[in-house]
């Protein structure tokens, strides 16, 4: 039987994890508006007992998080923060939720090859996760799995070995990723799939680079004949293709360094621009109520 204040630490803990939330992101920088974090600290007060400002506030809801809550929030956003490290010389960007096929990749990224990364925390179960790999392996050239250190043989057993894995591990008041089984490049790339990852002026773009000029048939035939052209182009130029439009349609991951590390996979959910980012970071300057 589960006790009244282990389930009332559940409901603090889901509690802070709504202040990384886009709504009460988007009320600090768009109205100045701190009532969720108010509402946290008069609620449960300060955990440390040290925070003086709003950052400091959300810097302490993020540890107890980290130490005791490890949802999906905080694998993404340490998931970014070591894409961040381990890629801080190279135009790599990143995306949150990137839709393929029937799925949504957890972070996808992009640099000189496409990686796919699907978190599944303490909270969640592989049951999808036969059906979520075969559709990222349609388009990405490496797909991850991330987990806990603890269930790392579990997840071994139940995915097949092209796929790497990556497990989170607690260390020394923070955690750390390790690579426990790299990811088999996929050598295929599907095109029926492929675009329908891409919005209507990229995957025309690749039909004009490739064949000189789009197909001469009404708006609403477009699609349909795009589609069939992209069957006959290489995979590996649908490759480079799609890696050129990815680095087009964002930012790099170096605007990243200079976010609060416990926000910056809300600032990426969000796709926040520099300018939105500096309001953020000077807002959270402001003396905690």
């Amino acid at each position: 039987m589960v006790s009244k204040s282990s389930i009332s630490q559940q409901d603090m803990l889901r509690n802070f994890s709504s202040a990384f939330s886009r709504s009460a992101i988007t009320d600090i920088i768009k109205y100045e508006d701190y009532s969720y974090l108010n509402w946290l600290y008069s609620e449960y007060g300060d955990i440390k007992n040290r925070a003086k400002t709003y950052g400091e506030y959300l810097k302490s809801l993020y540890s107890a998080l980290l130490n005791n809550y490890r949802c999906e929030y905080v694998y993404k956003n340490e998931l970014i923060g070591h894409i961040v490290r381990h890629y801080k010389k190279t135009n790599t960007v990143a995306f949150n939720e990137f839709k393929v096929g029937d799925s949504i990749v957890d972070i996808a990224l992009f640099n000189g090859e496409s990686k796919a990364f699907e978190i599944k925390t303490e909270f969640d179960s592989p049951r999808r996760l036969e059906k979520q790999m075969g559709d990222y392996r349609k388009v990405f050239e490496k797909c991850y799995v991330v987990v806990p250190t603890e269930e790392i043989e579990d997840y071994s057993r139940c995915i097949d070995e092209e796929v790497g894995l990556l497990s989170l591990s607690k260390k020394s008041g923070g955690v750390t990723f390790q690579v426990c089984r790299e990811a088999i490049p996929n050598e295929t790339i599907d095109s029926d799939v492929l675009i329908t990852c891409l919005r209507t002026k990229e995957y025309e773009q690749i039909i004009r680079d490739y064949y000189g000029d789009l197909p001469k048939v009404p708006d609403y035939d477009m699609y349909s004949e795009c589609k069939k052209m992209m069957r006959a182009i290489p995979g590996k130029i649908l490759r480079i293709a799609l890696l050129e439009l990815m680095k087009k349609r964002k930012k790099d991951m170096l605007v990243l360094k200079n976010v609060p590390k416990e926000l910056r996979q809300i600032c990426l959910s969000m796709n926040l621009l520099p300018k939105d980012i500096d309001v953020l970071a000077n807002r959270l300057e402001m003396k905690l109520n």
